[in-house]
């Protein structure tokens, strides 16, 4: 029956009248609807994987691009005010100037967000966050175009929504 009104409405398109004969019965047809679904739905569950691990993979390297960007500037900052320090000082700067004691931003909010927030370092002692925002003035203050003083103005910072959960570093001082 399924063929028959098959062949009718064919009739007049164009179609090779051989090929209803290569597909004889209803199970052949539906077998190839159901493999073709099968198919389907595995490649979006492939697609779908895929899409999970660039999502994953661009928030990763966003993050990393935001942590240089401020080692960047602390460093910068850092050899403008590096001849006026003791030697004391010197050394918890040069300790804190690295990759390991930056914490990232990350944009919050949804679509167009126009805030920055800052995740804080759950193991950061009070002398590392003073000596870190002493940087970051000195970077507004001296190097900072509008359009950064703007951004770094965007940046939130909330301890108690924003952690990270990185451990602390080997070797950390305990100052």
């Amino acid at each position: 029956m399924v063929m028959a009104k098959a062949k009718e409405m064919a009739e007049g398109k164009g179609w090779p009248d051989d090929v209803w004969q290569r597909l004889r019965s209803e199970f052949r047809i539906s077998t190839a609807f159901s493999k073709m679904r099968f198919e389907s739905r595995h490649a979006l569950k492939l697609n779908d994987s895929r899409i999970n691990y660039l999502h994953s993979n661009f928030g990763t390297k966003i993050r990393a691009k935001y942590r240089i960007s401020k080692l960047n500037r602390r460093q910068k900052s850092f050899e403008l005010v590096a001849t006026s320090l003791s030697s004391d000082e010197l050394e918890k700067f040069r300790v804190i100037l690295t990759r390991d004691y930056t914490s990232s931003d990350e944009e919050c909010g949804s679509g167009g967000s126009d805030q920055l927030r800052v995740r804080e370092l759950a193991w950061e002692s009070d002398e590392v966050k003073r000596l870190k925002r002493q940087l970051d003035q000195v970077y507004m203050d001296n190097c900072a175009t509008t359009k950064q003083k703007q951004q770094l103005g965007r940046c939130i910072r909330d301890p108690l929504r924003s952690r990270s959960q990185r451990p602390p570093p080997d070797g950390a001082p305990n100052w």
